[in-house]
């Protein structure tokens, strides 16, 4: 623990370095270049900003099932530099096994609470959902943060997901639930008519060793 807090520490203080290097260096930049709306001060605040990016610690969640169900899995969030658009996204990859019921998408969403004592899931609260917005799918450019659609089931019960999220900050999310449903979000109102909590977990730091 104590090894992975000064990694993580360090990661930290290594882009708050580079930070203050780049950010003393951008007058004389500018200066040199004529002044504002300089391509190298442009530069600068990106490499800043891809370094806040990806000094910032995964988590992961194991999910454990609820009454009932034998879900098992994990699901694994990391920073994502996207360099097209020099923008911070989220990476959201999941393996479950035992889902209930094979060849059937099964919600998957991140909910307000890191609360697993009810067995039945309700403890973790309703979707996080900071913005107060309509519940809807990944596509939809206006849903709750914790609304990460679909994991699909193959026949053997066992599911994959891989995708990117443009809203999710991990900073704001861990210490939260990831808790699967027994039915499809199919994006209707209010949560996606997804059904019974069959799997939850709490999104925590990794240990890295």
């Amino acid at each position: 623990m104590a090894a992975r807090r000064l990694r993580t520490a360090l990661a930290v203080g290594a882009a708050a370095a580079v930070s203050v290097v780049l950010v003393a260096a951008v007058p004389a930049a500018a200066q040199a270049s004529g002044g504002g709306g300089s391509p190298v001060v442009a530069d600068f605040a990106v490499l800043i900003d891809r370094a806040r990016c990806e000094a910032q610690a995964p988590l992961r969640a194991a999910m454990l099932p609820t009454a009932g169900n034998s879900v098992s899995g994990y699901v694994l969030m990391s920073p994502l530099w996207q360099e097209e658009t020099s923008t911070c996204l989220t990476s959201v990859k999941a393996s479950l096994t035992d889902l209930p019921t094979p060849n059937v998408a099964h919600g998957l969403h991140i909910h307000t609470f890191g609360d697993t004592t009810k067995d039945d899931g309700t403890s973790a609260g309703g979707h996080f959902n900071p913005a107060e917005v309509e519940h809807a799918l990944p596509h939809d450019a206006e849903r709750h943060v914790g609304d990460m659609g679909n994991i699909e089931a193959g026949s053997d019960g066992t599911a994959e997901y891989d995708q990117t999220s443009e809203l999710i900050s991990l900073p704001n999310v861990v210490g939260r639930s990831v808790v699967v449903h027994a039915d499809p979000d199919d994006g209707g109102q209010p949560t996606g008519n997804a059904g019974k909590r069959v799997a939850q977990g709490v999104l925590g730091y990794m240990q890295t060793e």
